[in-house]
C-alpha cells in the first residue's frame, strides 16, 4: 500500500499539472484571438490627390539617446479631424 502522504502529493501533483494545461489552453485562445482582432484592424489609406505639405517628424535614436527634428514632405488629408488623426496634435501635451 502506498503512504498516505505519498497519495496527497501525487493527488496535488495531479491537480496541479491539469490545472496548468487548462490555463495554458486559455492562454493559447487569448493569444489567437488577439491576432485575430490585431490582423483585422486596416491602415487608413493616404490621401489620393493635394499638394504636399511641410510637416516636422521628431525620430528617438536610441544609440545616442537623442531626439533629433527633421523636416518632411507629405500629403495630408484636407478635413481637419483626418488630418489631426494622420500627424497628430502639434499643441497637446503629454505629462
Amino acid at each position: 500500500m502506498i503512504p498516505r502522504n505519498v497519495q496527497i502529493t501525487l493527488v496535488l501533483l495531479l491537480v496541479a499539472t491539469f490545472g496548468s494545461g487548462l490555463y495554458l489552453l486559455r492562454l493559447h485562445r487569448r493569444t489567437e484571438a488577439n491576432i485575430r482582432r490585431a490582423s483585422s484592424l486596416h491602415a487608413i489609406a493616404p490621401p489620393i490627390s493635394g499638394s504636399p505639405e511641410k510637416v516636422m517628424l521628431t525620430i528617438a535614436y536610441d544609440d545616442d539617446g537623442v531626439f533629433r527634428s527633421r523636416e518632411a514632405s507629405a500629403v495630408l488629408p484636407s478635413e481637419a479631424g483626418a488630418r489631426e488623426r494622420s500627424v497628430g496634435d502639434p499643441h497637446r501635451r503629454v505629462h
